[in-house]
């Protein structure tokens, strides 16, 4: 994450609701443009009331078809877990999922 520090990075963050859990996770999603695409890294970590994460949140990476390409779960005491950083073009679209327990929701995208 201390990369993301430098000035060529977008961040923005957005605090999600997992109602069925009663749980608040914060979605950070930090763009960096470059030459013909954008590297993108996405971060779950816990609200400011909380110190961790609660154990097995799964934080997924999917396209526009739905198909995962990659997740991340968190372990006992993590305080973030992120996905592989990954590229895309402008237009392209993709979908970041939160999953615990039987709470599940998800958010889309457009670069």
């Amino acid at each position: 994450a201390y990369k993301l520090r430098e000035s060529a990075w977008v961040k923005r963050f957005k605090q999600i609701e997992l109602a069925a859990e009663k749980i608040s996770i914060l979605l950070l999603v930090a763009i960096n443009q470059e030459k013909q695409s954008c590297k993108i890294c996405v971060q779950a970590q816990p609200a400011l009331e909380q110190q961790t994460l609660p154990n097995n949140l799964c934080l997924s990476l999917s396209n526009e078809g739905d198909r995962i390409l990659a997740e991340t779960t968190a372990k006992t005491e993590d305080n973030l877990i992120q996905l592989p950083y990954f590229r895309g073009i402008k237009a392209e679209r993709f979908k970041i999922g939160l999953t615990l327990n039987s709470a599940e929701h998800q958010e889309e995208f457009v670069i």
